[in-house]
């Protein structure tokens, strides 16, 4: 997950110097969330507590699909196009997916078992 996060924060780097003049509100939100995904997972994997490292993987979970909605606004605003935003949205995706699969575990280890 931080691997994704890091890679992901540097594709929005590379997309933010291109539309920050055209769409300065938009850039600067999305750099904001691709930064809290990358530090939110940062906690979460540095947490010893379950129910701490849960609730930081929660929020870099709901960052991510901010980064992706703020994404497809730029392709509505036609800052970028589709294939432009294809990276990093593929990568928010697939961030989801793992910060997802890695709370229902640790929330499957939080339940007291029978």
């Amino acid at each position: 997950m931080q691997q994704a996060a890091e890679i992901l924060m540097a594709e929005v780097d590379a997309l933010v110097v291109r539309v920050k003049s055209s769409a300065a509100n938009a850039a600067d939100h999305l750099e904001r969330s691709a930064e809290a995904v990358l530090f939110n997972i940062g906690e979460g994997v540095a947490a010893h507590r379950p129910k701490v490292k849960i609730a930081a993987y929660e929020i870099a979970k709901r960052e991510a699909n901010e980064v992706r909605a703020i994404l497809r606004r730029l392709v509505i605003g036609k800052r970028l196009d589709q294939k432009d935003i294809r990276r990093a949205h593929n990568l928010s995706g697939a961030i989801v997916g793992m910060l997802t699969r890695a709370i229902i575990r640790l929330n499957d280890r939080e339940r007291p078992h029978p």
